[in-house]
């Protein structure tokens, strides 16, 4: 995904994390707390699509890592035409169900978003705009989704 793309997609997904720490779960869903959060991204992959753009975002990190590189995976870490990219890094804002997980794609791009479900999803974010993308799943290890 180039970075134009990844730019437009973050702004029509994600806002500033204070109205998002305001969302609710669609569906009266819950909200994963941090270490919820935490479980289900770290060293995995995120998956997700948004109108013609997908979008497929490892998590780097560890155990309890509060924060990491973000890296987008394109077609692979071998591939010579569009290998993977560290984008920015990951993060946590908040505390306990009003944890949200932070993008920050480095300069003004960071984005913030609530994370809805039950372990092992699929999940559903929920943007300070209002904008909801569901069946978002997560593959573990840094793979293509």
């Amino acid at each position: 995904m180039s970075k134009s793309t990844q730019c437009m997609v973050a702004v029509a997904l994600l806002g500033v994390a204070a109205a998002a720490s305001a969302q609710t779960c669609p569906n009266g869903g819950a909200r994963l707390n941090r270490n919820q959060i935490g479980n289900q991204i770290i060293g995995k992959t995120m998956c997700a699509t948004s109108g013609n753009d997908r979008w497929q975002e490892f998590h780097q990190g560890s155990g309890d890592a509060v924060t990491g590189a973000l890296i987008d995976y394109k077609k692979g870490p071998n591939d010579k035409v569009d290998p993977s990219q560290t984008v920015g890094s990951w993060s946590y804002s908040g505390a306990g169900n009003n944890t949200l997980l932070v993008h920050n794609y480095g300069g003004s791009a960071t984005y913030s978003w609530a994370v809805c479900g039950s372990n092992g999803g699929p999940y559903t974010l929920v943007s300070t705009s209002g904008v909801t993308v569901t069946n978002v799943t997560v593959k573990a290890g840094q793979t293509g989704c």
